[in-house]
């Protein structure tokens, strides 16, 4: 179960391919939807930093 719905949910695991950078505003929970501000050809999957961790 998850995001709100009583029924059984399916999940599909997908390996990286590609960053992309995204603007988000976060105060203490989801306020608005996330926003694509580029993909950065210049950056590898296995060589992004993780969600949250400082640049």
């Amino acid at each position: 179960m998850g995001w709100g719905s009583r029924e059984q949910l399916s999940v599909h695991l997908v390996a990286p391919t590609l960053v992309a950078e995204v603007a988000v505003d976060n105060a203490g929970r989801w306020r608005h939807p996330t926003r694509l501000t580029r993909i950065r050809t210049d950056m590898r999957p296995g060589k992004a930093p993780l969600f949250g961790a400082a640049v």
